[in-house]
């Protein structure tokens, strides 16, 4: 016997939803998106809504009834995080139901979240790699500072572990327009021994998600060549 000939003859809750798809547009970055699906059982039994489960833990569902009875309807509160995921997204909301036709049910959210204008700084390469160096040597390499951001980036500070020397130290602000780049140059101080030593470069700035980035520099001091 086929489920919907045991519906028709027993009864049973069946789910409806106003739409299984909300396209929110354009969504400021840092807004939460905030969706509400209505949720109808129009079956002749209590639908029970066993699980609500998000694909991912920058989406939250809250549900305002797990049981709906016939002729019923309840509501789902469907919050996107925003904050740091510029860009595309499509995110689903899985629904685990005691409907024989849709034990489980899905709906989908979509969008597109705009960034909001800010500096980047951006360190390149984020580890520099200096080989085998002899014991008490000084060792040259340059870094380059880039603003990848859309407005200017100011570094307060550049900081450096005790086997780094600037070659010209950071006296007051410096200040970078979207798109620039400042090469930065330092060298590298050998301990004496022989062994793998690593130091980093740390700048500060006013990059506010990422106000501290910093590189890595390795080296192996010492050995046979």
């Amino acid at each position: 016997m086929s489920l919907f000939l045991v519906w028709i003859l027993l009864g049973a809750p069946k789910i409806q939803v106003d739409q299984t798809l909300h396209d929110f547009g354009e969504v400021q970055e840092g807004q939460a998106a905030v969706h509400i699906f209505h949720i109808r059982n129009v079956g002749d039994k209590d639908l029970e809504i066993r699980n609500v489960r998000t694909s991912c833990g920058c989406t939250a569902a809250l549900l305002s009834d797990r049981v709906i009875p016939p002729g019923g309807e309840t509501q789902l509160k469907v919050t996107y995080r925003t904050r740091g995921r510029p860009g595309p997204f499509r995110k689903s909301v899985t629904l685990f139901t005691n409907d024989p036709e849709a034990p489980t049910f899905q709906l989908l959210i979509k969008g597109v979240v705009k960034a909001v204008p800010r500096p980047k700084a951006v360190l390149i390469p984020p580890v520099v790699n200096l080989g085998r160096v002899a014991p008490g040597s000084e060792t040259p390499f340059t870094l380059q500072l880039a603003n990848k951001g859309d407005l200017p980036l100011e570094v307060e500070k550049i900081e450096t572990g005790a086997l780094l020397i600037p070659e010209s130290p950071l006296q007051e602000p410096l200040f970078l327009r979207p798109g620039e780049a400042l090469p930065l140059n330092f060298r590298f101080r050998a301990p004496r021994g022989e062994k793998l030593v690593e130091d980093f470069v740390t700048v500060y700035s006013n990059d506010p998600r990422r106000p501290r980035v910093f590189v890595k520099v390795i080296a192996q001091v010492g050995g046979a060549p």
